[in-house]
């Protein structure tokens, strides 16, 4: 049996790292949690992971990824993977305190699955771990 792929946090605030955390316990979510306090940090992480996959699609996975942070902004993350062959099933939901629906277009057209206003409940968080463990398997699949 696989093991579950991870779920990737990526936010600059203590607090709503925290919270995400509190809310995946809660929806009893078993796949390991990855934190990652910004877009920099991540995208090493995932550029690592990419150099290990030796041209193979990386197994899905969801990612939670805040819109603003410093150095690079969620958007910024966002449009990194999209060019990214071996990212192309990576599941990002972005996560905002922002309604403004200028935010919730660019993620869109950046390729982000969804976007949230924080913070989501257990039950959203739960659907959307379910989704990418439901999905098929895409571990080493030739690019």
């Amino acid at each position: 049996m696989n093991a579950l792929p991870p779920v990737l946090l990526v936010d600059d605030d203590e607090e709503s790292l925290f919270l995400i955390k509190k809310l995946l316990a809660q929806a009893k979510v078993a796949n390991p949690i990855r934190t990652f306090r910004d877009g920099e940090d991540v995208i090493e992480h995932l550029r690592t992971a990419c150099a290990a996959a030796a041209g193979h699609l990386l197994r899905s996975g969801l990612m939670l990824l805040d819109v603003k942070m410093p150095r690079l902004s969620g958007f910024d993350v966002l449009a990194w993977i999209r060019k990214q062959p071996l990212l192309k099933n990576l599941v990002v939901v972005m996560l905002s305190t922002s309604e403004e629906a200028k935010d919730l277009e660019r993620a869109t057209e950046l390729g982000a699955h969804t976007y949230l206003v924080k913070y989501p409940t257990a039950a959203t968080l739960a659907a959307l771990v379910r989704l990418v463990d439901d999905g098929p398997a895409l571990t080493a699949t030739p690019s």
